[in-house]
């Protein structure tokens, strides 16, 4: 490499480099999949749920219903429902504007 000093230094110091980019590449990616592991915990545990508003959100947000199917397939009135849902999308507002708050 023409032995020049500096190169070897160089050489070093790339080395180095890359060996933390991929310590960092492992970390995101083991971060990554506790995440999606968490996530499909928490959607079946959602799913699972015998709570109204959860029921009411899974209909919504993850099937994909309007209001009156949503009504229909859980028994209650289109009004309620859309209180539910109402009642929902306040308490994601909220947690949303604490988020920013925090982030600030």
């Amino acid at each position: 490499k023409g032995g020049v000093p500096g190169d070897r230094f160089y050489e070093y110091v790339k080395e180095k480099e890359e060996k933390q980019i991929d310590l960092r590449l492992t970390e995101a990616r083991s971060i990554l999949n506790d995440r999606e592991r968490l996530t499909e915990l928490k959607l079946k545990e959602l799913l699972s749920s015998k709570n109204i508003y959860d029921k009411a959100y899974v209909c919504k947000y993850i099937d994909g219903l309007k209001n009156y199917q949503t009504a229909k397939k859980l028994s209650y009135s289109e009004a309620q429902i859309y209180r539910i849902l109402g009642i929902i999308k306040r308490n994601i507002n909220m947690i949303e504007n604490e988020r920013k708050i925090v982030v600030k």
